[in-house]
């Protein structure tokens, strides 16, 4: 059903403007005629072994948010090397991290989780498929 926004949906744009989530609120408060681009999520396990205890990529998140954002993979390391044996799932920028270990909760929970485990199961997600 693609006329049903659902959690885990992607904002892409905003009457044609695209960008991070604050130019699209920004957008949609304009107090006009609202179009959403919207696409669904396509949602990837990547089971990671940290080589030398680094994972090798960059992460931000908000404060109130759910989900960790990948700002960067860094060479030579153990997501590189998740890229490199699934070229077909690899882990880029952007992408989120909604689950580490089969564990969802708050962002600081989830980089909490990375941090602990040298073995780490993450469910990433990233926008897939139009409605």
């Amino acid at each position: 059903d693609c006329w049903q926004i659902r959690e885990g949906d992607y904002f892409v744009s905003v009457n044609g403007t695209r960008g991070e989530a604050q130019k699209l609120a920004a957008e949609m408060q304009q107090g006009r005629e609202v179009v959403i681009e919207v696409r669904r999520p396509l949602v990837f396990r990547a089971d990671i072994d940290k080589m030398d205890g680094a994972l090798g990529m960059k992460v931000t998140y908000a404060p109130d948010s759910r989900s960790l954002v990948v700002e960067d993979v860094l060479d030579g390391l153990s997501i590189q090397r998740w890229n490199e044996q699934n070229p077909q799932l690899p882990i880029v920028k952007l992408d989120r991290i909604i689950a580490v270990n089969g564990e969802m909760g708050s962002s600081a929970e989830l980089r909490a989780n990375l941090e602990a485990s040298e073995n780490l199961r993450l469910t990433v997600s990233r926008p897939h498929d139009s409605c």
